[in-house]
């Protein structure tokens, strides 16, 4: 079986690392957005995205016109930054280990 990848679109570093941990715990490969260049983004099954800034949110645009079906969950306080993206679950900050673990499945489903 196939292990999903979730590309982590976070601008704080600390909780970039925490959800890289979170989501392989949860049996998922997890990639840091800022570790890669958008041509290298390649077989990603859903993404985490902060939309806080703007280089999260063109990469995620980027992203969903190359494939429009990709899955994205929103993790962040401001709850209107993302509203053209296909955007399946909003968690908002602060959230549980179970609320992100639910929303990731949901996202991949």
């Amino acid at each position: 079986m196939d292990v999903a990848t979730i590309l982590l679109l976070e601008p704080d570093a600390a909780l970039r690392s925490f959800y890289e941990s979170a989501a392989e715990g949860f049996g998922y490969h997890a990639l840091d957005g800022y570790r890669l260049e958008l041509d290298e983004v390649r077989d990603v099954d859903a993404v985490l995205l902060e939309p806080a800034s703007a280089w999260e949110l063109a990469v995620a645009h980027a992203l969903s016109e190359r494939r429009p079906g990709l899955p994205i969950v929103c993790a962040s306080s401001f709850t209107t930054a993302a509203r053209e993206l296909r955007v399946v679950t909003f968690l908002v900050k602060p959230f549980t280990l179970d609320q992100l673990r639910r929303a990731l499945e949901a996202a991949l489903s």
